[in-house]
């Protein structure tokens, strides 16, 4: 079963990264189902858009979590969440994903660069095969644990600097992760649901922001040489 294109499918095409959570996929429902069940914590999908520190908005639901460590909450989701496809299985991919990264295949070599631990990747694997086959060349997961379980963990910058070529861009539904990344390669916030309406960088247009999977295609096309820009208008 093939679940990730091949290299040669990919040979000399521009990169395009892109994110999982809230990007690719909407696991907000599966989070906080997580949380539910976990913690008997209920955390509404706003909530959890509007609140970036997860540990935060945990202990503001309930403080006797202020006594369990940040790294223990964080250690469960990674074994408990993110390699459970009990509880992926139900995650649908965000609106029109599917549709647009298809056309996006035919001119960049597309990686998913995530936050994610690298023990979650068997379950990303399987939600590319039910949606997206054959599209994803490479995961990269920011912490990275080998075999004897000892963590490594390479930033989204740090990925993307060392990979970019010529026509190269990233897109990710978190204002941090752009803000880090928008000097090296062209990058634009996804924010389907306006959750960064007020915020100042997003009101000038210090960075760049689509509200649609169509929107995303449209920036994604226009970094690309302007030779094949022509070919794909002709095509």
């Amino acid at each position: 079963m093939t679940m990730l294109s091949s290299a040669s499918d990919c040979a000399r095409k521009p990169i395009l990264f892109v994110d999982c959570d809230g990007f690719l996929f909407n696991t907000i429902p599966a989070h906080v189902r997580y949380f539910h069940d976990r913690y008997g914590v209920t955390i509404s999908e706003s909530e959890f858009l509007a609140h970036p520190d997860l540990i935060e908005l945990l202990r503001m639901h309930d403080p006797a979590l202020c006594d369990i460590p940040g790294s223990q909450i964080f250690d469960a989701l990674n074994y408990e969440f993110m390699n459970s496809w009990e509880y992926h299985q139900g995650v649908e991919p965000m609106p029109d994903m599917p549709h647009y990264l298809k056309l996006l295949d035919a001119y960049f070599e597309i990686r998913i660069v995530t936050l994610r631990s690298s023990i979650g990747k068997p379950v990303m694997y399987k939600l590319i095969e039910k949606y997206i086959p054959g599209i994803i060349s490479e995961i990269h997961c920011v912490h990275i644990l080998d075999t004897e379980n000892r963590l490594s963990v390479i930033s989204k910058r740090e990925y993307i600097s060392n990979h970019k070529v010529v026509g190269s861009a990233f897109g990710d539904d978190s204002l941090h992760q752009i803000e880090t990344t928008h000097d090296i390669v062209p990058s634009i916030l996804y924010d389907p649901y306006g959750a960064h309406n007020n915020n100042p960088v997003v009101r000038t247009g210090e960075i760049t922001r689509a509200r649609s999977w169509q929107g995303l295609y449209d920036f994604f096309m226009k970094q690309l040489p302007a030779e094949t820009q022509k070919t794909s208008y002709e095509s």
